[in-house]
């Protein structure tokens, strides 16, 4: 079963997402800041990252250049969550595997997932 963390700054959001992604997924991961998501890359390998960019401590785009240097990192999948068009180009930079914009229904969010896992 794959693991997926989701690293969102807005606690009710986090919440959201983290109940419909347990819906096909068990192993789900939350973080709600950049230090707390670091803590947890450090310490295991997700299949998929769902990445807020705006993050209020370390920036979100610092997390995505650490997972891509990261050499224990190299499988994982990263989708860049954002409501600001203006961030797709540094997403698509930096190597993101997929953009997802905010709003999105429960059934785009979960095709993301599947579709970045059977990539």
């Amino acid at each position: 079963m794959p693991l997926i963390l989701i690293i969102e700054d807005e606690a009710d959001m986090l919440s959201l997402f983290t109940l419909i992604v347990r819906r096909q997924y068990d192993r789900v991961i939350g973080a709600l800041s950049g230090t707390e998501a670091m803590s947890i890359l450090q310490q295991s390998s997700p299949d998929v990252i769902l990445l807020d960019l705006g993050l209020p401590d370390i920036s979100g785009r610092d997390v995505l250049r650490y997972i891509r240097q990261a050499s224990h990192l190299r499988g994982t999948k990263v989708v860049v969550v954002t409501a600001f068009p203006d961030l797709v180009r540094f997403a698509q930079e930096s190597m993101a595997d997929r953009v997802l914009y905010k709003p999105f229904s429960a059934s785009e969010l979960l095709r993301v997932i599947q579709e970045i896992l059977a990539s």
